[in-house]
């Protein structure tokens, strides 16, 4: 007997389709925009202190500055990808283009996010250390 054979078609359904993997990325894309509110702030008053100082190297110096601009840059990003992806898969109707698409967004949000965390981190070493 086949062990699916007894299950309603309720039970079958239940973490298919849209509400299996869709709920998830929606709690993502708010929780996301939720963190990026108070980075977004910290950011700004950090732009206006820095062209009020006109010292980017004492910004940078301080490591809980270092922290919060990497968190903002990558919450960022992994928001921005998010909304990519839904933009893809909703208006992009060719599979071959969306797969395609999909693939070099992720592509691309990886070399994204690799790049600028070393580019943040490097730029604070050689502030730190005076190189």
């Amino acid at each position: 007997m086949e062990r699916n054979s007894m299950r309603s078609n309720l039970a079958k359904a239940k973490g298919l389709g849209a509400a299996g993997n869709g709920t998830h990325v929606w709690w993502m894309q708010r929780i996301t925009s939720i963190a990026l509110v108070p980075l977004i702030l910290w950011y700004v008053i950090t732009i206006i202190s820095i062209t009020r100082s006109e010292n980017l190297a004492g910004i940078i110096d301080c490591p809980l500055n270092v922290i919060m601009l990497l968190l903002f840059t990558l919450v960022g990003l992994y928001h921005s990808t998010l909304g990519m992806i839904e933009v893809i898969e909703d208006y992009v109707h060719s599979k071959a283009l969306k797969l395609l698409l999909l693939v070099l967004l992720k592509f691309l949000s990886v070399f994204t996010a690799v790049f600028s965390s070393v580019a943040i981190i490097m730029f604070h070493v050689t502030v730190f250390t005076g190189s």
